[in-house]
């Protein structure tokens, strides 16, 4: 079984491996010959225009002094819903005229104009692209703003550009002295988001599935979580140009900010349910509540953008966006410690995405262009999406796998029953036909006779594959520990306290059994004198229910010799019932003072209900 674990790790490593080379050869190998603005090749100058009120025959009449140059590879900015000119001058060194392709890289801009010499009367033509501009009406089809422009072999090409947007002008021009190598990009481009994008829908139909048929809680926050990413990428990446179909600042940024804001809520609440944050570290589970509700805030706030003219909110989005990855990390760094199953893998899937979050971050907070960052950040959610689905798969067939271990332990404790059920009735008959036979002669062996009456009724007639209260479960116990009472005398107390919070508290029949049973039997053989046995049930603050089983006597190790045999099969029963029927517990044993105790803490499961 080892060797098999093994095995599996090794093909899911090969797997993951063979998915990065594959998303990084396709989202990296760009078409090159793309040199960032200014170079050797070009200079920049630009006229900023705050109001927005210049027009093209006024800025043809200004003095080149008015003109600043522009020496950065920073972007080219005009603020609060402004716009800026820019002058390009094109050098064309090669005894080849150049025809090529200048573009804003990121196409985040509404409107963008052209104007460029020709042999017209007016001698200037003028093209216009943009967000906001229907793909049909664009000189080059799609989502990206971008012109052609043909430089004379040995000669310079001088084009002017006007770019305005609602919320502030963010340009990063580039330009491709060969048409082929900007369309090759594209080509590149739109095949790495078709892949991502594929990767992501079918993740959605598989988990959608998945989610149909079990109805986990977790599932249901990570398939909204999955969706709202796929949404905040749609907008990011501009999508609906990318069709051609126009939609400008006023639309994008608030529904891309609004998408992200909805991602970080439901992975918080994805994180909290999955790894039972509530249980094994409460505080942080509060401070992951309070993150989720601001990013629930940030939501309709982030709408608000469209009422404003800069992008305030999506700033808040951002540093909370970093927060409350941070925070998921290191709840799943406290679940790693607490050993809860898959922890590793959910950090895992996390260190891809801040593989590709952190610089993207980084870049976008620092108002530095995105260049690959927007590559990595593509290829981190895409491991990170791939690797949570992988981890929530195999985490259900685990639980699948403890559900069919519970089903044959239940039925190998119905087959132990089975040795006292081949006719209740005539068992029962048979009991009471003894007890009218020894009472008048012995009435502690008649009661001793009636009560084993009473609890074989209750074990044989029970069903087993449904849950009681908490209170009938403890009105068993009791009843079997009668037959102990009257079997040990005066070497025996016991004592019962049940509080009122815990009456109605649902488990499984019979589960607390064999922890009794062990408690009397070992207890018994360890105790010096008497044998002293305390029940106990009490609910904590956050609804978990703590039930105690403590007896006298000493813990016995394993291997240690006993007065009674063991074979530890009622034990791994009981085991394999509390793990189906409760996967957030813990269970602990002590002993000190010449008591051992057994805790069993129960934490409901919403999703396992």
């Amino acid at each position: 079984m080892a060797d098999h674990g093994v095995s599996e790790r090794i093909a899911l490593a090969a797997l993951l491996a063979l998915a990065v080379l594959g998303l990084g050869a396709v989202m990296f190998g760009l078409a090159p010959g793309r040199p960032l603005l200014p170079t050797a090749d070009a200079t920049l100058a630009v006229l900023p225009d705050n109001n927005a009120s210049l027009t093209w025959h006024e800025v043809r009449a200004l003095p080149d002094r008015v003109w600043q140059p522009w020496t950065t590879n920073r972007y080219i900015q005009s603020i609060h819903g402004g716009a800026v000119w820019v002058r390009v001058t094109l050098r064309n060194p090669t005894p080849q005229p150049q025809a090529g392709v200048l573009a804003d890289a990121e196409y985040y801009t509404d409107h963008v104009e052209l104007w460029m010499p020709d042999d017209t009367a007016n001698g200037w033509s003028h093209r216009i692209s943009g967000e906001c501009i229907p793909g049909p009406a664009k000189p080059i089809w799609g989502r990206d703003t971008a012109f052609f422009v043909s430089v004379p072999a040995r000669s310079t090409r001088t084009v002017i550009l006007r770019a305005e947007d609602y919320f502030g002008v963010w340009l990063n021009l580039r330009w491709w002295p060969e048409a082929r190598d900007f369309f090759a990009m594209q080509l590149r481009t739109g095949l790495a988001e078709a892949l991502y994008f594929g990767i992501l829908a079918a993740l959605l139909i598989y988990n959608g599935v998945l989610w149909s048929r079990l109805r986990h809680r977790d599932l249901g926050h990570y398939l909204a979580y999955l969706a709202s990413i796929a949404i905040f990428m749609f907008f990011g990446r501009a999508q609906f140009p990318q069709f051609g179909l126009p939609m400008g600042s006023t639309r994008l940024e608030p529904l891309a900010a609004a998408s992200a804001a909805a991602s970080c809520f439901f992975l918080v609440r994805f994180g909290r349910e999955f790894l039972g944050l509530r249980a094994i570290a409460p505080r942080l589970d509060r401070v992951a509540q309070v993150l989720g509700l601001l990013n629930f805030v940030l939501v309709p706030g982030a709408l608000t953008l469209v009422w404003g003219n800069n992008t305030q909110w999506m700033h808040y989005v951002g540093y909370a966006s970093i927060a409350t990855h941070g925070i998921m990390i290191l709840a799943g760094l406290t679940a790693w410690r607490a050993g809860v199953q898959h922890a590793r893998f959910y950090l895992l899937a996390f260190g891809a995405l801040l593989l590709g979050i952190v610089p993207f971050a980084v870049f976008w907070l620092a108002a530095i262009p995105l260049g690959p960052t927007q590559q990595l950040l593509m290829m981190g959610s895409g491991l990170e999406m791939l690797l949570l689905s992988l981890m929530l798969s195999d985490r259900f067939a685990l639980l699948e796998r403890d559900r069919h271990a519970a089903l044959l332990a239940g039925e190998q404790a119905r087959l132990e029953l089975l040795r006292y059920q081949l006719n209740p009735h005539f068992l029962f008959n048979a009991l009471n036909s003894i007890y009218g036979f020894v009472l008048p002669h012995s009435r502690p062996a008649g009661e001793l006779v009636r009560r084993l009456a009473d609890f074989c009724r209750l074990t044989l007639t029970r069903r087993h594959d449904a849950r009681h209260p908490l209170a009938e479960e403890f009105a068993l116990l009791r009843n079997y520990l009668d037959i102990e009472q009257l079997r040990w005398g005066d070497r025996f107390s016991l004592n019962v306290t049940l509080a009122a919070d815990t009456a109605d508290f649902p488990l499984p029949p019979f589960l607390l059994l064999p922890l009794v049973e062990n408690a009397v039997k070992h207890g018994g053989a360890t105790s010096p004198d008497r044998l002293d046995l305390r029940l106990t049930a009490r609910r904590e603050t956050d609804g978990t229910v703590v039930l105690a089983v403590a007896n006298t006597g000493r813990w016995l190790e394993a291997g240690e010799p006993r007065s009674t045999p063991s074979t530890g099969i009622g034990l791994e029963n009981f085991r394999a019932r509390l793990r189906n029927a409760f996967p957030l517990h813990t269970l602990d044993f002590a002993s000190r003072d010449g008591w051992v105790t057994v805790t069993l803490r129960l934490t409901p499961s919403p999703s396992h209900d």
